[in-house]
């Protein structure tokens, strides 16, 4: 499968929340500028559903759209945007079975599809809902199914320019349309997103890794498609700046030593250990010396 749209990520960047800001550079631009990111209508509609915080949360979040997700250790905030699109059609079409290169593929004849005005670009009428209606006659009730409001899925041989399916193609005749059944998944790594620098809730941020994962399934019935776009992100500081670690001090007692014990911080009781009070054991002797504490830093 190739992924031909990026409208996940296209609201994931024109929809970040007020407390994240991406510090694009032109490189990031130009990337997201030579994609197809979709458009307003899209990204405000019912059909995006977006998620910010924990990657873990995230994460989870991601399950309930089908994509298993798993981000890495230096991840510690993560955006991420899935467009679900969840299709059925409005007459199941029969399913019948093909030979391609010696193999045998299921595919779906679809006797209610349309022509367009595009000679070759079809379409397949998308179930909306059942509505019903009081006969006039009868005084029963009656019912008849509509189309999808707002979907419209349209199929053809060839690369198709975006801007035809900017408005309604119109239908023209009822066609038989004989499509394979197909099931895809894609994740692709936007690794031009990578160290982009970024703000978070006022710190600073740099981008650990990014990625667009698609799944597409068509058979007889209907079809599904789902897209989620992700950027996850970790404080720069844990990275730029050292950070200092204090080792503690190491005293090794073995001779004469003295115990003091207060009650309400008077002293009460005090004694000096000889090491002829010393308890005798049996076992691995541990080779310790005293040592001073110490910071180092690491990076």
């Amino acid at each position: 499968m190739k992924v031909l749209t990026k409208t996940a990520l296209g609201a994931l960047v024109e929809r970040t929340p007020d407390d994240v800001n991406l510090h694009m550079e032109k490189s990031h631009v130009d990337f997201l500028n030579a994609q197809f990111k979709g458009c307003d209508a899209v990204w405000d509609s019912e059909y995006m559903h977006y998620k910010f915080g924990d990657p873990g949360v995230v994460s989870s979040w991601l399950k309930e759209f089908g994509f298993d997700k798993e981000f890495g250790l230096e991840t510690e905030f993560v955006m991420a945007a899935v467009i679900e699109l969840l299709m059925k059609f409005k007459e199941p079409a029969a399913e019948r079975i093909f030979s391609k290169n010696g193999e045998t593929f299921k595919r779906a004849l679809h006797e209610g599809a349309y022509e367009t005005t595009d000679s070759d670009i079809f379409t397949i009428p998308l179930f909306g809902e059942i509505k019903e209606f009081k006969s006039e006659f009868s005084g029963g009730l009656g019912s008849f199914t509509t189309e999808h409001e707002d979907l419209k899925i349209y199929i053809s041989n060839h690369l198709q320019p975006f801007d035809k399916f900017n408005g309604e193609l119109s239908r023209t005749f009822t066609m038989d349309l004989h499509v394979p059944f197909a099931e895809a998944e894609l994740e692709e790594s936007l690794d031009e997103f990578k160290g982009m620098k970024a703000t978070v809730l006022g710190e600073d941020c740099e981008v650990s890794e990014a990625g667009v994962i698609t799944k597409f399934k068509i058979d007889c019935k209907g079809a599904e498609a789902r897209q989620a776009a992700f950027i996850g992100m970790m404080v720069s500081a844990c990275m730029s700046i050292p950070t200092e670690k204090r080792h503690k001090r190491v005293e090794v007692i073995d001779g004469n030593y003295y115990v003091y014990i207060t009650i309400r911080d008077n002293l009460a009781f005090a004694v000096e250990i000889e090491t002829e009070d010393f308890v005798e054991g049996k076992g691995r002797v541990d080779d310790v010396v005293s040592a001073a504490s110490y910071v180092s830093k690491s990076f």
